[in-house]
């Protein structure tokens, strides 16, 4: 009777063990995939070529004028101590022009007009202005307008009536004499009985002051 038990708890105890092994293992979390690396893009390129322009802005009298900008459509360079410009143009030639500081007159000296300026070298010539002289009437009437005519002298020599639009006309006590310079025709107006002065300036040049009176009618 005894073998008979021990063989019975010996049969259970090889039941549970082998019901433990056969138990299916607790599921797991998949590993993460790996990030794939993003493939490299294309090389960056331009929609047009960039073409060089270069060369050197003179006054004229062949010295090099500094401050310079050179303009070839959108694209500008300036100038450096030696009259030197060199920029990249996004066009071989557009319409253009050359701005050069105070006391050089433009090329061309209209806003308005261009020129082409092209790549691969091109030099300008800009005047130096060495002059602005009035002409007017010394004694004008309560009223009445006198004309003011305008010389500008270059360093070529030349001596030419100027771009009005860029000319100023200045008194110096406007409420005896009323200045109006640009437009077709500058002139000074008679305010009341006085003295005043007159200055005339032309891209940052100026004329000489001289005295205007203004007489009662």
């Amino acid at each position: 009777m005894r073998v008979c038990h021990l063989f019975i708890l010996t049969l259970a105890a090889t039941l549970v063990a082998s019901c433990d092994s056969k138990s299916p293992a607790a599921p797991t979390a998949p590993a993460p995939s790996p990030t794939p690396a993003p493939s490299p893009g294309p090389e960056p390129t331009f929609p047009y070529p960039m073409f060089l322009f270069f060369g050197t802005v003179r006054d004229g009298t062949g010295r090099p004028v500094a401050d310079a900008i050179v303009e070839s459509g959108p694209d500008s360079g300036t100038t450096d101590g030696n009259g030197h410009y060199e920029f990249r143009g996004t066009y071989p030639s557009a319409a253009g022009r050359v701005r050069p500081p105070d006391g050089y007159e433009p090329n061309p000296k209209r806003p308005t007009n261009t020129f082409p300026v092209n790549a691969g070298g091109q030099d300008f010539v800009v005047r130096r202005i060495t002059r602005v002289t009035l002409t007017y009437p010394t004694a004008v009437s309560v009223g009445t307008r006198g004309n003011v005519g305008i010389e500008i002298g270059f360093d070529t020599g030349a001596v030419e009536y100027p771009y009005t639009d860029a000319f100023s006309l200045f008194s110096s006590d406007s409420s005896v004499l009323r200045a109006v310079g640009g437009g077709p025709t500058p002139f000074v107006e008679g305010v009341k009985a006085g003295t005043a002065q007159v200055t005339g300036r032309y891209r940052g040049v100026s004329s000489a002051a001289l005295t205007v009176q203004v007489v009662s009618r």
